[in-house]
């Protein structure tokens, strides 16, 4: 689940996708009228959301992990964009992790810079809205677990450090089997 301070709640689940609070009700925000733009073909609402993550400085933009791809909406979910974010190899959504922590951080100072961790394939960070993305190579991969399942990475950032450039400089990433990062 992620809650914005002006109230705006999303949740993701394992199975029929992620759903965003309305004051009475939650709506499903996987559908095939939502997905249309963004290259998904009919029936995908039933599939699991890796993750899901409200912009901070501008709630009505989300990003979702899901079906090894990451995903942006501009309007609270009602349309999703497929950003260039290249397959991950493993999805993850309906894994024995899928409720360990954030795996997509969005930089409280700037909608456009986010960070997703993924099963497998690492962390990786765009600063132009998922045009390009970046390996973050420092933090590794996370190592298998003794079920042969890779637990992946959670990331956050620290929302009380300073920004420079437009740019939070604060954050934090752990990765399964290696440790706790701090840049």
């Amino acid at each position: 689940i992620d809650i914005a301070a002006d109230g705006t709640k999303v949740i993701r689940t394992d199975t029929y996708g992620a759903y965003l609070w309305d004051g009475t009700q939650w709506d499903q925000l996987i559908s095939n009228s939502s997905m249309a733009t963004s290259g998904i073909q009919k029936d995908v609402y039933a599939g699991g959301v890796y993750e899901i993550a409200i912009a901070p400085s501008n709630t009505n933009r989300f990003y979702i992990e899901f079906g090894g791809y990451v995903y942006r909406s501009d309007n609270r979910g009602a349309t999703w964009i497929k950003t260039n974010f290249a397959k991950a190899t493993a999805d993850g959504a309906n894994d024995m992790y899928r409720t360990y922590g954030r795996k997509i951080a969005i930089d409280p100072a700037n909608a456009d810079v986010a960070l997703v961790g993924t099963p497998s394939d690492g962390v990786w960070m765009t600063t132009d809205a998922g045009a390009t993305w970046s390996h973050i190579t420092a933090l590794g991969t996370s190592t298998v677990d003794i079920n042969g399942v890779s637990p992946g990475h959670t990331i956050g950032y620290d929302f009380s450090s300073s920004v420079v450039g437009g740019q939070t400089q604060g954050i934090y990433a752990s990765t399964y089997g290696t440790g706790v990062y701090h840049s």
